[in-house]
């Protein structure tokens, strides 16, 4: 299981993998946050229930984002079913509240995800961004990834990330 690990970043900044204990809490985050953020991102209100049986999986690697005890956000990667080398591409996303934006979270959680590709062999990774989300989009494209195809039917981007050339960058 892929979701054992806690990270603590910097003092006060943890990313933890979701148990039930924080379900109430991502219910609660998820309720305060405003409908034009929430349809930004892709994320919708959810009931406790719903946030329990949503997380973990076997084709997913979750994060909570957590700033002294209280829940901000949380990123998670979709991860490819397919063994087929070409198919092997995760998906990530990232969702920070309102309150906590600007302070570094979605940049370290996206650090994190490309790192834990890089560490399981991924080629890339991409997000699907909503063309109208230009704070996205502006962070997406300043960690380097880049559009590789439009979806005009949804108004959404796709940005990848080639990883091998990341490593390479980041390793020296």
């Amino acid at each position: 299981y892929i979701n054992l690990s806690v990270f603590l970043l910097e003092p006060g900044m943890h990313f933890v993998p979701f148990t039930q204990e924080w379900a109430q809490q991502y219910a609660d985050m998820l309720k305060a946050a405003s409908e034009l953020d929430l349809g930004m991102t892709g994320t919708e209100v959810m009931s406790v229930e719903d946030v329990i049986s949503s997380f973990g999986g076997e084709y997913r690697w979750d994060r909570l984002i957590v700033q002294d005890s209280c829940l901000v956000g949380d990123v998670n990667l979709f991860l490819p079913h397919s063994q087929e080398e070409s198919d092997r591409k995760p998906e990530v996303n990232v969702f920070v509240s309102q309150t906590a934006r600007n302070k570094g979270f979605a940049r370290q959680a996206i650090k994190l995800a490309v790192e834990y590709c890089v560490s399981q062999g991924y080629q890339s990774i991409f997000a699907i961004i909503d063309d109208q989300n230009t704070p996205s989009i502006s962070l997406f494209t300043s960690c380097g990834f880049g559009v590789v195809e439009h979806i005009p039917a949804f108004e959404q981007s796709v940005y990848s990330l080639l990883l091998s050339s990341h490593s390479q960058t980041h390793s020296k």
